[in-house]
């Protein structure tokens, strides 16, 4: 169902989002905490550096390193080893407790322990002993001597080893190589079970690399703020995937409600009730949905009712075929009988044979007349168009209708003419005035006019005879129809002149219209574009 994929769909989507929205919270943060340990990192190397004094070979310089005993010599000044000197105190070569230029010896040993950057110490040296006269646990000694080795920075020279103890080598080599090329650089190590931020920093002596400095510190703090907020996205995700999943069903089952409701709807509609249409609410894409299948209902509608009146106009038309047939076929086969029962005279059989020949021509009539329309509705009418006067049309269609009893006034327009098909329109013509005679009483006027309106050629036939009633007007065009049955057929008529007429007008791209009122008589009017 739609409804479960949406659900599906949605379920995936989010899941998607708040993944890479976490994701991009951890890594940000994780960014930021770095950054801040790296800004530390670097501030340090660039004090340390700032303090490194003297000139390579001398005494005190950076080719002389004095360092005091970490175990209580730190007064001992005969102590020296090679190496760089670092100093914070301003004074290239002051290592121990003696006070500098413009300094106090009463700042004392303990002040310049932390000032000696030869002791490479950010912390002063822990005793155990004494930590544990001073209740202090002696299990976290073990982690806070491992954190001061790293708050430690390490002097290395090119091969790796550090210039105070060179038993000690590099806390991170990748990082140590890529400083050698001249560029600071960041990594991650492990000491005494410390993971620990390493910077590892150049220093230039002559304008080239000479020592490698190192510089620590610990990730503890960060890293169990990075764990704390992966726990807590790893909870908060899936608890927000859920509720919103919860959610989304919701509002998926009210947003796809309209379709149910459609689908119901839909179901009632038959085809005995094509006239129900479907609910249409609001300006959504339901409502749109909605409107556009009633669309369709009536448009089917309109198929079914176009449908029946087909079939009608098909059982009407097989109806009155076969009637307008049956009448000379019965009219024949009681001639043929009476010839072939008995004897008769020559006169008789010419009489039997006249009325015969009237049948079939009419047969022949009707035949005609219905493949005419055939070929109508199939397209296959080929009219013979030409330059004609359609005054001249008007006049022919006149005389060849006997109206001797009737008084008939003209009033045509000599000058119009038309690209029609003489014949055709002659025969249009012929069948209305022979309609207005056959409907007008004896000595009544017939009216015949034709002028020009626009780019239009209009032509109109008035009697006076007893008119159609209002029902029968819009249906006059029909095949078949009949105002009067029994007087039509007396006439001769098959009811197929005036659709065969309007069959005509509309080939010539025209249009024929019929307005009458019972026992004042009857217009017909036919209007044809002039080219």
């Amino acid at each position: 169902m739609i409804r479960t994929k949406l659900t599906v769909w949605n379920c995936v989507v989010l899941s998607i989002v708040l993944t890479l929205t976490g994701l991009a919270v951890y890594f940000t943060t994780q960014r930021i905490l770095f950054k801040g340990i790296d800004d530390g990192l670097i501030q340090r190397a660039q004090l340390f550096a700032a303090s490194w004094h003297g000139i390579p070979g001398q005494p005190g310089g950076p080719g002389d390193m004095r360092r005091p005993d970490d175990h209580g010599d730190r007064n001992d000044k005969d102590r020296q080893g090679p190496g760089p000197t670092f100093s914070f105190n301003g004074n290239p070569g002051t290592t121990s407790g003696d006070p500098g230029p413009g300094q106090s010896a009463s700042n004392g040993p303990d002040n310049n322990q932390f000032r000696g950057f030869e002791n490479r110490r950010m912390e002063p040296e822990i005793d155990v002993q004494a930590a544990k006269e001073q209740g202090i646990d002696p299990k976290g000694l073990s982690q806070i001597k491992a954190l001061q080795t790293v708050l430690r920075p390490m002097a290395l020279d090119l091969t790796g080893k550090d210039v105070v103890h060179p038993e000690q080598t590099a806390w991170d080599k990748t990082t140590f190589e890529q400083a050698k090329s001249g560029q600071q650089a960041y990594g991650i190590s492990v000491q005494d079970g410390i993971r620990i931020r390493v910077l590892s920093y150049p220093m230039r002596q002559n304008g080239k690399i000479a020592y490698i400095l190192q510089f620590g510190a610990p990730m503890s703090a960060e890293l169990q703020a990075l764990g704390q907020l992966a726990k807590t996205l790893t909870i908060v995700l899936p608890l927000a995937v859920t509720v919103m999943l919860f959610v989304g069903v919701i509002l998926t089952r009210r947003a796809l409600r309209p379709v149910g409701q459609i689908a119901s709807a839909a179901e009632q509609i038959e085809i005995t009730n094509l006239s129900d249409r479907l609910p249409v609410h609001g300006e959504d894409e339901f409502a749109q949905l909605s409107s556009t299948f009633n669309g369709l209902l009536g448009r089917l509608e309109e198929a079914f009712q176009e449908k029946d009146q087909a079939f009608g106009q098909l059982r009407r038309f097989t109806a009155d075929a076969s009637h307008e047939l049956k009448t000379p076929l019965t009219a024949i086969q009681l001639r043929t009988g009476l010839a072939l029962r008995k004897e008769i005279s020559a006169e008789k059989y010419q009489e039997h044979l006249l009325a015969i020949d009237r049948a079939a021509g009419q047969m022949n009539a009707v035949v005609q007349d219905l493949l005419f329309l055939a070929a109508s509705d199939e397209g296959r009418l080929n009219l013979r168009k030409e330059d004609a006067n359609l005054a001249d049309i008007v006049e022919d269609s006149i005389f060849s209708v006997d109206t001797s009893h009737h008084q008939i006034e003209r009033d045509i327009d000599p000058n119009i003419h038309l690209s029609l098909d003489p014949a055709a329109m002659t025969r249009v013509l012929v069948n209305i005035v022979k309609n207005a005679v056959l409907y007008t009483e004896k000595g009544k006027t017939i009216r015949v006019t034709s002028h020009r309106h626009g780019n239009s050629a209009v032509v109109k036939v008035i009697d006076q005879g007893e008119g159609i009633p209002a029902n029968h007007v819009p249906l006059i065009f029909d095949r078949f129809h009949r105002v009067d049955s029994s007087r039509f057929r007396d006439s001769g008529g098959s009811g197929l002149g005036l659709a065969i007429a309007k069959a005509i007008v509309e080939l010539h791209n025209g249009k024929i219209e019929l307005e009458s009122e019972v026992q004042k008589g009857t217009t017909v009017t036919i209007t044809l574009p002039i080219h």
